[in-house]
């Protein structure tokens, strides 16, 4: 029975980490935060902009324009979209500068362009929003632009509203690509993003503050109700690391509720279920494992905690806090094992 539950859970592990290594092919934006970028001397230099980033930033006062500076090359995509967090947000436009542009619309007069500069404006309009699978969010997005580029050199991409002020957020380039760094921060990089769409800090964590405290209450009183088991404090480490993956899950499935009530998901809500279970499932099997922290201790369950460790780093499970305790607790299990030796 012990034999064919290690091998269900080594089953399980497997999938977690294929998907791991699929989901990525999702669509998916890089976030980045961005401020000063008020005038063309500078404007925000975009690194690798057919890269594909989202960035999250506010115009401060009407009359306000915030330049993005993007160098591309003969046959490269330049490709931007603006947006906002709700529909009560204010509606900026989204103006294109390049030499090998033809003029089209009229230049806000706030606005600066390079001379010989041709430009292109592409007014907000506020549409119904779009439900966003890999975070998850919904958002309203305004304008969008996409052209491969005739001519290398330097081309702008500029956020301007004469007649408002808010937040919102400028996506550019279409390549879907994680640095690993980038990848394991991603949901610190979020929590960011929540208070951009004007949310509050225990408005965020709330889903997992309520995981917690009712996972701990629940522990202790079916601990009570079984006088064998005696909980250790490598076993409420790795346990208190497991209900942190546990609640990161259930953060997404809050997120995903609200995301749907504004946006239709359609099939993309799959990609979010898939994506928010997974935390899910990894604090479960943390959890159990730390319940059996009450005897003998083997040099597998140190494998284990590993493994979950840096399985959680790659599907956001515990923001990143979930993964410093198991590893504090794995180095604990290290040194109890060589003084049984």
């Amino acid at each position: 029975m012990v034999r064919n539950l290690s091998k269900i859970k080594l089953a399980i592990i497997s999938i977690i980490t294929l998907i791991i290594f699929t989901i990525p092919l999702c669509s998916a934006h890089v976030p980045k935060e961005v401020e000063g970028n008020n005038t063309l001397e500078t404007a925000l230099i975009v690194d690798d902009p057919t890269k594909s980033w989202a960035i999250y930033a506010k115009i401060h006062e009407k009359g306000e324009a915030q330049y993005y500076r993007l160098e591309l090359e003969e046959s490269q995509i330049l490709r931007a979209s603006l947006f906002v967090p709700n529909k009560d947000s204010f509606v900026p436009n989204l103006i294109i500068g390049g030499l090998s542009l033809e003029t089209e619309g009229v230049l806000p007069d706030d606005v600066q362009i390079p001379e010989d500069y041709g430009y292109i404006v592409k007014e907000g309009n506020l549409e119904d929003p779009e439900y966003e699978p890999f975070t998850p969010a919904s958002y309203y997005y305004l304008a969008d632009f996409e052209k491969e580029i005739e001519d290398t050199g330097t081309y702008y991409v500029i956020v301007s509203d004469p007649d408002g002020e808010g937040n919102y957020g400028l996506a550019i380039g279409k390549e879907e690509r994680y640095g690993l760094v980038e990848w394991i921060r991603v949901p610190l990089d979020i929590i960011k993003v929540r208070q951009w769409e004007g949310l509050s800090l225990l408005y965020i964590f709330l889903p997992m503050i309520l995981t917690i405290i009712v996972g701990f209450f629940l522990l202790i009183w079916f601990g009570k109700s079984e006088p064998k088991r005696n909980y250790t404090v490598l076993g409420w480490l790795v346990v208190s690391s497991g209900l942190l993956y546990f609640g990161s899950g259930v953060m997404k499935f809050v997120e995903m509720i609200v995301a749907s009530g504004k946006a239709n998901p359609g099939p993309l809500i799959v990609v979010t279920v898939v994506f928010a279970s997974l935390p899910v499932v990894l604090g479960i099997f943390t959890i159990r494992k730390g319940i059996e922290f009450n005897g003998d201790i083997y040099l597998k369950d140190r494998i284990y905690l590993a493994v979950y460790g840096i399985l959680a780093l790659f599907v956001w499970a515990g923001f990143i806090l979930g993964s410093i305790i198991i590893f504090l607790a794995s180095e604990w299990l290290s040194k109890e094992l060589k003084q049984n030796e």
